[in-house]
């Protein structure tokens, strides 16, 4: 009788997931990061708004706070808000909860609001753009409440962190857009730091840009009648009621009495 020789069974490979059909995977993931970069240049310059930081799945980049200091209290001053992300005409956009003022027309919607906090940043980073290279890029670093937390264990280490550089990084899907892995390499003063960052404005005069952003510039507010205005929300806006819907009102109130 023969022999037969085994062989070593071949190994498993690796279950692979479905791509879901508004994901991309491999080069058309590469292909959509740069296409995000083009349209998020367009985006902001035709608003006159800054660039969001964040960052692709493994990648990482080298960033420089500008604000961020502690309070007499040790807490890290940094400015917090609620926030709302929704897909308009194919591109995302967020906007500011008003929920503390006025009802919200998008938290009407079913939407829950992402507690948010939003400091200043030099991103180190070189990319090309429609108008050159931009390198050292003044970006808003907005992160969320988890973020928010490491962000307070890091500045109550290096006693605020206001002119400190770390290297952060996206390790995997379950990071952050902005990062989960922070590697600090440095803290110089905020003189030396407004020296060293420069640019010439319009007018031929050479500015710093180590200042912290305008945030009341740059994180927009829209009153409810603004946000109904794009189709959010189920009701009308406030103080929208006509004579008619008044009297109409107040007709069904009496009948009721």
């Amino acid at each position: 009788m023969a022999l037969v020789k085994k062989t070593g069974a071949a190994s498993p490979k690796a279950a692979v997931s479905q791509t879901p059909s508004w994901a991309k995977r491999g080069k058309a993931a590469t292909q959509a990061m740069e296409k995000y970069d083009q349209d998020a240049e367009k985006y902001f310059a035709d608003k006159n708004r800054m660039w969001r930081f964040w960052l692709p799945k493994g990648e990482s980049a080298r960033v420089t706070f500008i604000d961020g200091n502690l309070l007499p209290d040790g807490t890290l001053d940094i400015l917090t808000f609620r926030e709302h992300t929704q897909q308009v005409n194919g591109d995302w956009e967020t906007f500011v909860c008003i929920a503390e003022t006025e009802p919200c027309p998008l938290c009407e919607g079913g939407d829950f609001p992402s507690l948010v906090g939003v400091l200043s940043i030099i991103d180190h980073r070189s990319f090309k753009g429609k108008k050159g290279v931009y390198k050292d890029t003044p970006k808003l670093y907005v992160a969320k409440k988890g973020t928010i937390k490491l962000l307070q264990q890091y500045a109550t280490k290096r006693d605020g962190l206001a002119g400190a550089t770390f290297e952060i990084s996206r390790l995997g899907e379950n990071d952050p857009n902005v990062g989960g892995s922070f590697d600090f390499e440095e803290k110089k003063s905020i003189t030396e730091l407004q020296k060293m960052y420069t640019r010439k404005g319009k007018d031929g005069k050479t500015n710093t840009i180590f200042v912290p952003a305008d945030y009341e510039k740059e994180i927009v507010y829209m009153e409810g009648k603004e946000l109904r205005a794009k189709g959010f929300g189920s009701g009308k806006p406030i103080g929208s009621e006509t004579a008619g819907d008044a009297e109409a009102a107040g007709a069904g109130a009496g009948q009721h009495m």
